[in-house]
């Protein structure tokens, strides 16, 4: 049982598990090309985020809603790389439910499903509507 509401087995369960998709994850990595980024702006904690930086498409551990506090999760050289590893996404792995996503991947209670990148929250990013 989870202390944290967003974290419970119930929550967790009814994640959609439908692939990002190619169209949305290339979307997405030209409006992170552009030099805009994805992520949350609060103090503490912040979830996950994406940037372009250094050359490089990452997927960031955001903190206090700055990306030079944060960590990199997971970066990719090539935009195709970028593409196919997010096309392939869901809520449910991108959540860090899954063990076949090992860098997404957590067993803390704190982390799961907490302030992590959405499908839907990518397709708003993008600025289109699937």
């Amino acid at each position: 049982m989870s202390n944290y509401d967003w974290s419970k087995s119930d929550v967790i369960a009814s994640l959609e598990r439908s692939e990002i998709g190619v169209k949305l994850a290339t979307k997405v990595a030209k409006r992170l090309k552009s030099g805009r980024v994805l992520i949350n702006k609060h103090r503490d904690y912040c979830g996950h985020g994406l940037v372009f930086s250094a050359n490089k498409y990452k997927i960031i551990s955001v903190q206090d809603g700055l990306v030079e506090y944060s960590d990199t999760i997971i970066e990719f050289e090539q935009q195709e790389g970028f593409i196919s590893f997010l096309a392939k996404q869901s809520d449910w792995s991108l959540s860090g439910s899954s063990k076949d996503v090992i860098a997404l991947y957590t067993n803390e209670e704190f982390d799961l499903n907490n302030q992590r990148l959405t499908k839907k929250g990518l397709v708003r990013f993008a600025g289109f509507f699937t």
